[in-house]
């Protein structure tokens, strides 16, 4: 699916309907982890981009297209008001950076 060249990957993880070929209504997906974001490639061949919908929930991501429909759950460790989102050769690229993370000290008081 993807050619990646970042050399900081640690998982790959692939959706392909089951059974021998496509599933209709199910669209094929692979997911890259890197140390710095999450990207999730969605196969949609043929698909026009402007009748691509998706939606952003606070635990998933759903695609819908007239090739079928996908929804994937999200992660909380990903920021989902940065996400990026690109089609390009029959390819739907949706980028995922995690979180900062962010140490808050706290005060103990003495009694």
């Amino acid at each position: 699916m993807a050619n990646t060249t970042k050399k900081d990957i640690t998982l790959v993880q692939r959706g392909v309907p089951e059974g021998n070929g496509r599933v209709p209504g199910q669209l094929s997906y692979e997911i890259l982890t890197y140390e710095d974001e999450k990207v999730l490639n969605v196969e949609v061949p043929g698909v026009d981009p402007d009748t691509i919908e998706m939606e952003a929930h606070s635990d998933s991501i759903s695609i819908t297209c007239d090739r079928g429909e996908l929804t994937y759950p999200v992660e909380a460790a990903l920021d989902l008001s940065k996400i990026e989102v690109s089609v390009r050769w029959g390819l739907l690229e949706i980028r995922f950076p995690f979180r900062q993370a962010r140490v808050v000290k706290i005060k103990i008081n003495e009694k």
